[in-house]
């Protein structure tokens, strides 16, 4: 991809933004990423490499804003700021963990831009996403952590039709159905999700 040249610098020159003065509120999200951590094969210990150099990282951690990011960069040990195209990064510890921060702006675009070029360099071993809005369900509340079970794509969908005056329900909403090669060319298999531990596809 012509668009992987990449810089990097010891620090951040991007605004920071308002942000909260404790780290308090990071420790749910990083306390469960530890634990899935702890069950995966653990992998040599070494200092962090040069950021031309690909290599494993134990956790990339997600927010579009630098005012959500803020605190977990304060807490950064040994911190390199990388750019890869217009995407920033940030490179370092956290407790013994080698750790990945990533600004993905707003949007399902730039998150998902975001989330491959990271996923290329670093290879992480856990993606965390986290923020402060987004939630669709009631119940959610601010330090919540949600574990997905399954991926849908919900970019695009079909509605079933309504009558005059009904105006719009999510009732009447249905996801597109992808279809991947899988395999073969000429294997075209319809998707709904994909699982979030790629074992297994799940298929119409």
């Amino acid at each position: 991809m012509s668009l992987l040249h990449s810089s990097s610098r010891a620090s951040s020159t991007l605004p920071t933004g308002p942000k909260p003065a404790t780290i308090g509120f990071l420790v749910p999200w990083l306390a469960m990423a530890l634990l899935i951590l702890a069950g995966c094969a653990r992998a040599p210990e070494s200092s962090v490499q040069p950021t031309t150099a690909i290599k494993t990282v134990d956790v990339l951690v997600q927010g579009a804003e630098m005012s959500e990011l803020g605190p977990l960069l304060d807490a950064l040990e040994a911190k390199q700021e990388v750019t890869i195209a217009t995407w920033h990064f940030w490179l370092g510890t956290l407790k013994g963990k080698t750790v990945v921060v990533s600004l993905t702006e707003v949007g399902p675009m730039n998150a998902s831009a975001a989330t491959i070029l990271a996923i290329e360099r670093w290879q992480p071993r856990v993606i965390l996403n986290q923020g402060t809005s987004g939630a669709h369900d009631p119940r959610l509340q601010v330090r919540d952590i949600v574990l997905g079970v399954k991926n849908v794509d919900f970019n695009a969908f079909k509605t079933q039709p309504g009558k005059a005056g009904e105006g719009v329900s999510l009732d009447r909403v249905l996801p597109t159905t992808i279809k991947m090669r899988i395999g073969a060319l000429e294997n075209r298999v319809a998707l709904i999700s994909s699982p979030a531990i790629p074992n297994s596809l799940s298929r119409r």
